[in-house]
């Protein structure tokens, strides 16, 4: 399997699997950086990572508890940051929302209820 279909699987068995959510969250931070590379901006996502089991969902979150779906989602609705603008200056605030709802809807495939 290539690096990319190996990240793919360790988010599917995040929402299908059984074995703890440890090994699962060790799983997915491996394919995370072996994909990606371990970037000092990699290293600092996965750092800030874990999977949290909440409302009887386990997903990925912040250490610090937050659903990171739950976040992208309150983010819908927010002006574009000014970053974002200084690089897409055509995005409207529809497509902009768009983007945020695709990353919402993405993330929340591999959430186990």
């Amino acid at each position: 399997m290539s690096t990319k279909d190996d990240l793919l699987a360790s988010l599917v068995s995040i929402g299908k699997d059984s074995s703890t959510s440890d090994d699962r969250y060790e799983l997915f931070s491996k394919c995370f950086l072996d994909y990606s590379s371990e970037t000092p901006d990699n290293l600092a996502c996965i750092e800030n990572l874990t999977l949290t089991e909440r409302d009887s969902l386990l997903g990925l979150s912040l250490k610090s508890g937050e659903s990171v779906s739950d976040i992208l989602n309150s983010a819908e609705g927010d002006s574009i940051p000014q970053q974002v603008q200084d690089v897409y200056p055509n995005l409207t605030q529809v497509q902009w929302d768009a983007v945020l709802r695709l990353s919402t809807i993405i993330l929340t495939l591999f959430e186990r209820s």
